[in-house]
């Protein structure tokens, strides 16, 4: 699908740049200017949709979470759950876009292979004719199956009927295409229409370069012979064959050239009109362009790991932005679905311990340390700050300003400074380790707060996301968590969770959603079946990333699943997106 995209995102900016080059430049005289406008903007097409415009993102903080208080299991074979309908077989919808691609594909090959079987031909039957030399220039005389014309530094001619002063002038005009490489530009162009096939403007382009090239040479040869004379000569040859990729003397239409040849040289003031390709290459930036976001994505601890190993507790944990928020899109109009304004929590049965912290944390919600703490972890949220180290605490949460002279105690943290205020940045887990023994008393380093953590009776814990001291990195967080080897995963109340690209996505008339692929990056997939009563997804496109929860996956391969009864489709995993009413309201509860 990207592929295609860019295919035809690559048309579009030919498009705008031909119909520039028609409406503006293509009736006046600068003919050099039009050439390398004309090989530019094909190479600028090409380019265009490649570029991504770097976008700093406005920083927000995320609201307080909810207290966690489930587990996230690999999957396990499930016991005693309901009998599972296996859905009746159903006729395999054709798959267009990859018969679009195996068909494109074909097609590349057989023009790719006919241009070299042509120049094989070519060059092999230039090496058994007869050749006379000037300078690096090959001419073949007297060759009626070639038209009159030159490819790189051979020109052929077929002077049967020619005069002596017609063949001068002849030469002297291939000449000139020789000397200005002009074949090159041919063969460039040549290329570019085996990849764009299809595609109806750059074969203008093609012609445009073509009548450019004699038009620039026929202004070149009627400043040093009689026009009228060259005039004759160009109607003498009117009627000729077409090559493929060498220049004909004759095969621009004779009376465009011969109008173009007595036109007066255009002013020089209306050079000014190229000025004008600034704002069409900014224009087509704008428009076939990826946004991307200038901030790197840096990794979060593993949740399921550190939610299993723990209790539920007085902490509350703020994360600045959630990596996998679904990216900005320059070239879509659709919106991000957007975060449910109402909270849902898992139907699960608490039990009498769960209910009891949940209550304190409520209470301790309340509290002035709570708020005070709140806006101390805000402060510093995905900001890069300055901080000094005043004081080191060991694995017993210990402060000793000796361990590093010790080296009795693990280092747990160090208790930095910032605005006067005191912040613990541990050191106990995963990549953080990296640090023990690089920081002592006094250090002025430079950080990024990635997240915050803090409870009661508790310091305010932050998370660096990169360290520099004395301007050399010594810390970055690692930016991708580990790709799993299972395809799912559970939520408390057993629904089923994944995390991948949307793709294949097939239609009702009514343009609903009919069946849809996901694919994950372990290389799992899950076929999705939708009843034509199903919600709406004109908020999700094809390719996008999405969290999919369901239940009753039938396995279809080894790794592949049919999943008839969906529950939600999100593509923010903080919120539930598009819900099933048919099962979402069975697993969750409003809060």
């Amino acid at each position: 699908m990207n592929f295609l995209i860019y295919l035809l995102q690559v048309s579009a900016c030919t498009a705008v740049f031909y119909l520039f080059y028609y409406l503006f430049l293509s009736k006046l005289t600068f003919f050099v200017l039009n050439r390398w406008y004309l090989l530019g903007s094909i190479f600028i097409s090409f380019v265009v949709p490649l570029v991504r415009i770097s976008v700093a993102p406005q920083l927000r903080q995320m609201p307080v979470m909810q207290q966690i208080v489930y587990v996230n299991t690999l999957q396990t074979t499930p016991q005693n759950l309901p009998n599972i309908q296996i859905p009746v077989a159903t006729e395999n919808p054709i798959d267009w876009l990859s018969l679009f691609k195996i068909s494109y594909l074909l097609i590349v090959s057989v023009l790719a292979f006919h241009l070299l079987v042509t120049l094989i031909i070519l060059f092999k039957k230039l090496s058994t004719k007869k050749i006379t030399k000037i300078g690096t220039v090959n001419i073949l005389y007297n060759q009626p199956k070639l038209p009159n014309g030159s490819f790189f530094n051979y020109i052929f001619l077929n002077d049967q009927e020619l005069s002596a002063d017609e063949r001068q002038q002849i030469i002297a005009h291939e000449m000139l295409h020789v000397k200005l490489y002009h074949s090159i530009d041919r063969l460039i162009v040549k290329i570019a229409q085996i990849i764009l096939w299809f595609n109806p403007f750059i074969y203008f382009f093609s012609k445009s370069i073509e009548e450019n090239h004699e038009f620039e040479v026929d202004r070149a040869m009627a400043n040093s012979t009689d026009k009228s004379m060259y005039a004759d000569l160009l109607l003498h040859l009117s009627v000729a064959g077409q090559g493929m990729l060498y220049h004909n003397f004759s095969k621009i239409p004779l009376k465009k050239r011969i109008t173009m040849l007595f036109n007066k040289p255009s002013a020089k003031m209306r050079k000014a009109i190229y000025v004008l390709i600034v704002p069409v290459v900014l224009v087509s930036c704008l428009a076939f362009t990826k946004l991307k976001n200038d901030l790197k994505p840096v990794e979060k601890e593993n949740k399921a790991k550190l939610v299993s190993k723990s209790k539920p507790d007085d902490r509350l944990r703020l994360n600045k932005q959630d990596k996998s928020e679904r990216p900005n899109k320059s070239n879509s109009s659709s919106s991000t679905i957007k975060l449910d304004t109402v909270k849902y929590r898992q139907k699960v049965k608490r039990t009498p311990e769960e209910i009891k912290q949940n209550e304190k944390f409520k209470a301790y919600q309340q509290t002035d340390e709570f708020k005070q703490k709140k806006k101390l972890a805000e402060d510093v949220m995905g900001k890069t700050i300055t901080v000094k180290v005043i004081e080191i605490v060991n694995r017993d949460g210990v402060k000793d300003l000796d361990i590093l002279n010790t080296g009795n105690h693990k280092t747990q943290g160090y208790t930095i400074s910032y605005n006067g205020k005191k912040y613990l940045m541990r050191t106990m887990f995963g990549q953080e380790k990296e640090l023990n023994n690089l920081l002592k008393l006094g250090d002025e380093i430079t950080m990024k707060v990635f997240g915050s953590a803090f409870g009661k009776n508790s310091p305010v814990i932050i998370q660096p996301a990169f360290i520099y001291k004395n301007n050399v990195k010594i810390f970055q967080l690692a930016e991708a968590d580990k790709i799993p080897s299972y395809p799912f995963s559970y939520e408390r109340n057993k629904v089923r969770f994944a995390d991948g690209q949307i793709t294949h996505i097939q239609k009702y008339p009514n343009g609903k959603w009919k069946s849809a692929r996901l694919e994950i990056v372990n290389g799992y997939q899950f076929t999705l079946n939708f009843k034509p009563t199903a919600p709406s997804f004109d908020q999700i496109e094809d390719s996008d990333h999405v969290r999919l929860r369901f239940v009753h996956e039938v396995k279809t391969g080894a790794k592949s699943y049919h999943i008839n009864d969906w529950v939600a489709l999100s593509t923010d995993n903080k919120g539930y997106g598009i819900k099933n009413p048919d099962f979402f309201y069975k697993f969750y509860t409003p809060i």
